[in-house]
């Protein structure tokens, strides 16, 4: 998920009318009858299962909400979602269809030699709940908020949504995604870690990557730690003084702490994690692509948008820096590709 304005959660969604076919990829931009039921279902990641009711409270901005069972508070969630869905113009639609071409014509070389959806859907949602500029995807869907699609933004458009094509091909294909986040420095454990329940009320979900079983070693001086990125929320409760959903969100890491039958999650009364002084090492190993750093899904999803550029313009992109460059040529070895 990325926030255009504040480079944050973005995904991919359909919206279905007719498919088009493109380099062997097909989109389906959907109607709002269909947005509404996709875009509130989720058989892979399990998205409204796992969805604390303190973040429905915050994104519905009902602070009785977070009192609510979790069933009940998804349910509450998936109402208020399906009520997003809106109906493509024909002027939304002419945006879409022309900004889709171009995202999976560029994507196209880090698709093809691995499986990915036949059809990625399209729908257009109002953007009331995460925020205006905040695309997000599920299952094999990415969802636009109407305001972003617009003729004169197209390039934003066709960038976000490369972004949002790599969160699909992350969802379905678990290997590809450990051996991508292997570059960017993240290791896979077999299961979550465990984390009280105090501490696990304040989790927000990334709907782009919900997985949690995923952790980065960093070193400092004599110091090592197996650090383990999280978002948390800043408040216990939802208020109207803090009405904007990015208000509650920070991102964190805490030290892992090995046992017997895995790990668990540390941290002080405040819910600190390591100290500020561990983000050095963080980025070090991570390189300086990209400052979207809530996922490592979110990170890969930029870093393959850098490939994608890399390809189209046929030479090293001028921002990155020497490191930067070398992790998109390793990242390029893993998709089996060359690099001008």
């Amino acid at each position: 998920m990325k926030n255009n304005s504040l480079s944050i959660w973005i995904t991919l969604f359909f919206i279905g009318c007719n498919s088009l076919l493109l380099s062997a990829q097909t989109y389906q931009i959907l109607t709002a009858e269909q947005t509404a039921k996709y875009s509130t279902r989720d058989t892979i990641n399990n998205f409204f299962e796992r969805i604390q009711p303190l973040e429905v409270s915050i994104q519905l901005k009902q602070a009785e909400l977070a009192k609510l069972p979790q069933d009940e508070a998804a349910n509450a969630l998936i109402e208020k979602m399906q009520h997003q869905a809106v109906a493509v113009t024909e002027e939304q639609k002419k945006v879409l269809d022309q900004a889709m071409q171009i995202a999976i014509s560029r994507s196209q070389p880090l698709l093809e030699k691995h499986s990915f959806p036949d059809t990625v859907l399209l729908g257009v949602i109002r953007g009331d709940l995460y925020g205006s500029s905040v695309f997000f995807t599920r299952e094999n869907g990415i969802y636009i908020p109407a305001p972003m699609v617009i003729e004169k933004q197209l390039e934003t458009l066709v960038h976000v949504l490369i972004h949002e094509i790599f969160h699909i091909q992350s969802r379905y294909n678990p290997k590809l995604q450990v051996l991508l986040y292997e570059q960017l420095g993240f290791y896979k454990m077999r299961d979550n870690p465990d984390m009280d329940s105090a501490f696990h009320i304040r989790t927000l979900l990334n709907p782009d990557g919900t997985d949690w079983n995923f952790y980065i070693p960093l070193k400092m001086g004599d110091k090592e730690v197996m650090a383990y990125p999280m978002v948390i929320s800043k408040s216990a409760r939802w208020s109207s003084s803090q009405a904007n959903f990015f208000d509650y969100l920070e991102f964190r890491l805490y030290p892992l702490e090995k046992h017997e039958q895995g790990f668990s999650v540390q941290y002080e009364e405040n819910f600190s994690g390591l100290p500020q002084h561990w983000m050095g090492p963080f980025f070090n190993t991570i390189t300086d692509n990209t400052q979207y750093i809530i996922h490592p899904d979110e990170l890969m999803a930029d870093n393959f948008i850098i490939l994608t550029e890399w390809l189209n313009e046929g030479q090293q992109p001028e921002r990155l820096s020497e490191r930067g460059a070398e992790l998109s040529r390793r990242l390029a070895k893993v998709y089996a590709i060359k690099l001008p």
